[in-house]
């Protein structure tokens, strides 16, 4: 499976899932295409207004989705601060993992910046997350 090819999946768990802020902003309803919910190992962390997956006990709710544009891992990877050229000093890494229950490898973010940089969520989902915060 390549990042560009007809079978390239991905994990959204924040800002870019449907009905949220960067969805519209990168026109993910026509450049990618949602399969279903999904859950992913790990912790969220509330970073300042969006979250970030890190490893923990637990699974993280969000959505999956099929890329149909090829050039929009560039622009994710740019607004993620994803850069591979960064080595350790990226805010995100971008790496697959199977998805539990649907047998998908999928694109996912996972923050590796530091920890005290934000406080964990005791929720799995990030939709609704910071409603009493707003």
């Amino acid at each position: 499976m390549n990042c560009d090819g007809p079978d390239a999946y991905l994990f959204l768990y924040g800002t870019l899932m449907r009905g949220e802020s960067a969805h519209a902003r990168f026109a993910l309803s026509t450049r990618a295409s949602f399969i279903g919910e999904a859950c992913v190992p790990g912790r969220l962390i509330e970073l300042g207004g969006y979250p970030g997956l890190v490893e923990g006990d637990g699974m993280v709710e969000g959505e999956i989705h099929r890329l149909l544009d090829p050039t929009l891992l560039v622009e994710l990877d740019h607004y993620e601060e994803c850069d591979p050229d960064a080595g350790a000093d990226a805010g995100y890494v971008r790496e697959r993992m199977t998805v539990p229950g649907s047998g998908l490898r999928a694109w996912v973010y996972r923050y590796r910046g530091p920890l005290a940089c934000g406080r964990m969520l005791p929720q799995s989902r990030w939709r609704g997350a910071l409603a009493g915060a707003r």
